[in-house]
């Protein structure tokens, strides 16, 4: 296996430290999202709110 120089393997390093850090985000964004609509759907059930008087867009 050809080994990379210094300064691509750091270029690679790099790279795989920011997808690191997106999935880190998109696993946080998911996470809040789902206790969001858990939190939102208690609410609704509990009657701490009610529910739009008008129609949200795309649920028709």
């Amino acid at each position: 296996m050809p080994l990379l120089p210094p300064a691509e393997q750091q270029r690679y390093g790099r790279a795989f430290r920011q997808l690191t850090a997106l999935r880190a985000a998109a696993d946080l964004t998911a996470r809040l999202a789902d206790e969001t609509t858990r939190t939102l759907a208690a609410g609704l059930t509990g009657g701490a709110l009610l529910p739009p008087d008008v129609p949200v867009e795309g649920n028709r």
